[in-house]
């Protein structure tokens, strides 16, 4: 019989403590019921209930660590300069292009001094 898994291993930064007390790491396996339609129609019949478990699971113990943690993870990002409008991700995006324009450029002059 099918069944989804997944593990999770939590490392807090120190002196950090859960009001209730949360689990460092763990694993959960969760297993589709049966269905007595296609094979096909009754995994995905038996296999979303599971998924949909496992999911809420995962948030559940995931989110007493974030409202533990709170803000003391957040002095450790580098925000850079915030540009309206932009996220983080978009604008990690925009320094990554820019890295790699710099070092084409830097391969094409390596390359006219070996000309």
């Amino acid at each position: 019989m099918p069944s989804i898994s997944f593990s999770y291993a939590v490392a807090p930064p120190e002196g950090i403590t859960c009001s209730t007390p949360a689990t460092k790491s763990e694993s959960v396996d969760f297993t589709p019921g049966k269905s007595d339609r296609s094979a096909t129609n009754a995994y995905y019949e038996a296999a979303t209930p599971a998924l949909r478990e496992a999911q809420l699971r995962l948030n559940e113990l995931l989110t007493e660590w974030k409202d533990a943690v709170g803000d003391a993870e957040k002095q450790k990002e580098d925000r850079g300069k915030v540009a309206y409008g932009k996220g983080k991700a978009a604008r990690l995006m925009e320094m990554a292009k820019k890295d790699e324009a710099s070092d084409d450029s830097e391969d094409e002059d390596d390359e006219d001094e070996s000309a």
